[in-house]
């Protein structure tokens, strides 16, 4: 039997760099972008437990203080915060 030469290209794979090898398949792969993180400006007032001696707050979904972030390659699978959790009474800037 003949040998087959099997190529990384497949048309339905996005070829970031145009060589011909889809990205799942190149080693040069990733061409990936940074995304641009965007927060709210809002204040976010959290309530606490009374019997909570540090108080301090966990932000539990922070999508809630995404405000219109993007990526260019469309890839965005969770946000985050940091610090998280907030501890003290009073204002706190989290990213």
């Amino acid at each position: 039997m003949g040998h087959q030469e099997i190529s990384g290209h497949h048309p339905d794979q996005a070829d970031c760099d145009g060589d011909g090898i889809g990205d799942a398949c190149d080693p040069d792969y990733p061409c990936n972008e940074p995304p641009v993180a965007v927060c709210t400006k809002d204040v976010v007032v959290i309530s606490t437990d009374a019997g909570d001696e540090d108080c301090c707050a966990t932000i539990t979904d922070a999508s809630i203080l995404d405000d219109s972030s993007t990526d260019p390659d469309g890839t965005i699978v969770a946000y985050a915060v940091s610090p998280n959790p907030v501890c003290g009474l009073g204002r706190h800037t989290v990213t």
